[in-house]
C-alpha cells in the first residue's frame, strides 16, 4: 500500500507540474493571441512605380528610405511613391541582385556586371549616380550575389566565382582582392555574415 501511495503520489506532483506549465503558457500567450491585430499589407508593383515586380532585396537607409533591388535597376522608396534607377543612371547592369548600408550610410549595390556604389547628393566625376566596381575580368566573378562590411570597412563581395574584398584606400580609391577560402575558388559563395567579433 505505501509503494502503491509513493507512485500515486508522484504521479500526481508530475500532473501539477505540468499543469502549471501548461497554465503559465497559456497566460503569456494568450494575451499576446488577443491583442494581435492583422497589419495592413499592400503589394506594390510595376503599376505602381516599382522598376520590376520581381524583388531580389530589400533594405532600409537611416533616412528611412527602402532601397529595392529588381530585376529592372535599383527602386527607392519614400513611402508614397518610387525613383528608379536603371543603366542611364549608371548602373553596369539592370539586373541588381543584393544590397548593402554600410555604417557611415553607404548603399552599395551588387549587379550582374559588378558591384556599385551610390553617390547619392551629387553625380561622380563621370556623371552618373554609380561608381562601379569590377572585381574581375572574369565575367561570374562580376556577379555579386552577397555584400557584407567587415570592421574595417572593407566590402566582402560573394561571386559566382569565389568571393572577393573590396578595401576602400580612400574616398576615391578602392582596390580588390580575390580571397583564398582554402577551397576551389570557382565556387560559388551565395551568403556572407560578418559576426559580433568581426569575422566572416
Amino acid at each position: 500500500m505505501g509503494e502503491l501511495f509513493q507512485l500515486t503520489k508522484a504521479a500526481l506532483c508530475f500532473a501539477c507540474g505540468a499543469f502549471r506549465i501548461r497554465q503559465a503558457f497559456l497566460c503569456l500567450v494568450l494575451p499576446l493571441l488577443a491583442h494581435a491585430e492583422q497589419l495592413p499589407i499592400r503589394i506594390y508593383r510595376t503599376a505602381d512605380g516599382l522598376a520590376r515586380d520581381s524583388v531580389n532585396a530589400i533594405v532600409a537607409d537611416k533616412s528611412g528610405y527602402l532601397w529595392l533591388a529588381t530585376t529592372e535597376g535599383l527602386s527607392r522608396f519614400d513611402g508614397y511613391e518610387f525613383t528608379n534607377y536603371g543603366l542611364n543612371d549608371g548602373l553596369p547592369s539592370a539586373g541588381v541582385v543584393s544590397l548593402l548600408i554600410t555604417r557611415d550610410g553607404g548603399l552599395w549595390i551588387g549587379t550582374d556586371k559588378g558591384l556599385c556604389r551610390f553617390n547619392p547628393e551629387d553625380r561622380s566625376p563621370s556623371g552618373q549616380r554609380f561608381t562601379v566596381y569590377q572585381p574581375s575580368a572574369v565575367t561570374d566573378a562580376q556577379h555579386a550575389i552577397a555584400l557584407a562590411e567587415d570592421q574595417n570597412g572593407s566590402i566582402w563581395s560573394g561571386t559566382s566565382k569565389g568571393l572577393f574584398r573590396l578595401r576602400r584606400l580612400s574616398p576615391s580609391r578602392a582596390e580588390f582582392d580575390r580571397v583564398d577560402v582554402g577551397e576551389s575558388n570557382e565556387d560559388s559563395v551565395d551568403e556572407l555574415l560578418v559576426d559580433r567579433e568581426g569575422a566572416l
